[in-house]
């Protein structure tokens, strides 16, 4: 199973920078237009303590267009705007408080990664023994020195996808590209 969480600072991302979320959501959801069966894509809101989660084993009646995710999208900022805490958004979308650790607490046989400037080149990480893979990205590709601190005593693997200067979502979509290619 892929995790793959964006981390984003407080929600007004969702209002001032719907397309980038929608498209986020999109890199790590759909192969083409078809769902990812083997993908749960969550957004951490740091200033709040919240997690959206993406289930795919259980999202129902989304495509891959703005409007059908943005709809998604609106109907989390309202809930998370009406003081909500804890709430089933849609059809495999799901609302809930949790830590930082809590987000980031791994399973047994699973392999953690985040996304940093000066990471391993992805293509060079062994993935092979990973029953489950997470990938930790940042809308900004910044951390705060606790989060790196974190990464680093938790055995986190600083990786890149790629070298050139690329938008988060290209990241998230070159990520499952790349586990693609190797079969995970």
């Amino acid at each position: 199973m892929r995790y793959v969480t964006l981390f984003v600072n407080d929600i007004e991302v969702f209002k001032h920078r719907r397309g980038f979320i929608t498209r986020c959501v999109a890199a790590g959801i759909f192969l083409s237009h078809s769902i990812r069966r083997n993908v749960v894509f969550r957004i951490y809101i740091r200033r709040r303590n919240l997690l959206i989660s993406f289930k795919t084993t259980s999202l129902r009646n989304v495509r891959s267009d703005e409007q059908s995710l943005g709809g998604i999208l609106d109907k989390i900022y309202k809930s998370i705007s009406l003081g909500k805490k804890r709430r089933k958004i849609h059809s495999g979308v799901v609302l809930s408080v949790k830590t930082f650790s809590e987000v980031l607490k791994r399973m047994t046989d699973s392999l953690a990664l985040y996304e940093h400037v000066d990471g391993k080149d992805i293509r060079m990480v062994d993935l092979s023994k990973a029953r489950h893979i997470m990938y930790v990205i940042s809308e900004n590709l910044f951390y705060p020195e606790g989060e790196l601190e974190y990464f680093k005593s938790h055995k986190f693997i600083p990786v890149n996808v790629s070298k050139s200067r690329i938008c988060v979502d290209s990241r998230i979509v070159l990520f499952n590209n790349e586990l693609d290619r190797r079969g995970l």
